[in-house]
């Protein structure tokens, strides 16, 4: 894995952890929040199991690097729809100036 994707992938993670504490969601948002962070523990495993490596080659060897695939889709896509989802509440929640603006 390319050193960039890993620092890309760092951060996503630190700007999932941070969401919870910016916005408090609903139950729509809380499934959203519940399946990339059940995709983000599945990639910790794969990454415990891939440390293995250096312990075990026989038990690394029988896990594929498939683990990281559902966080490299999950994570950036949690975020584009939490920071949508946000941008549209607080859209429609922000007062309009003097009367005029976009609906």
């Amino acid at each position: 894995m390319r050193p960039d994707f890993i620092l890309r992938l760092t951060l996503l993670w630190a700007f999932w952890l941070l969401l919870p504490r910016i916005w408090p969601c609903d139950a729509t948002v809380r499934r959203l929040r519940a399946f990339v962070t059940g995709s983000v523990v599945i990639a910790l495993i794969g990454v415990v199991i891939h440390a293995l490596l250096f312990v075990d080659r026989t038990l690394a060897a029988t896990a594929p690097l498939y683990w990281f695939r559902a966080t490299d889709v999950a994570l950036p896509l949690g975020v584009a729809l939490e920071v949508g989802a946000l941008i549209v509440r607080t859209r429609t929640e922000r007062p309009v100036a003097g009367g005029v603006g976009w609906r």
